[in-house]
């Protein structure tokens, strides 16, 4: 089974970071990846999976916002 893998710049982009941060993650190992030659590939899958750890913080931020727009 092959697994789908995305550029820096589509990760980013699904992730809404630059793709600078991107990298710098994958660098310092908070995001786990692939390199092959000079470019990083992100698996699908593994992008998922952030994104969902992300999921419930995103929701608590939100919250957050809507009371403090409510003061």
């Amino acid at each position: 089974m092959s697994e789908n893998l995305l550029t820096v710049r589509q990760a980013a982009v699904r992730l809404r970071i630059t793709p600078y941060t991107l990298r710098r993650w994958l660098r310092q190992g908070t995001m786990r990846g692939v390199k092959i030659g000079h470019d990083w590939r992100i698996s699908e899958r593994v992008l998922n999976e952030r994104m969902r750890e992300n999921e419930p913080a995103a929701k608590d931020n939100a919250a957050r916002l809507r009371e403090f727009i409510r003061l």
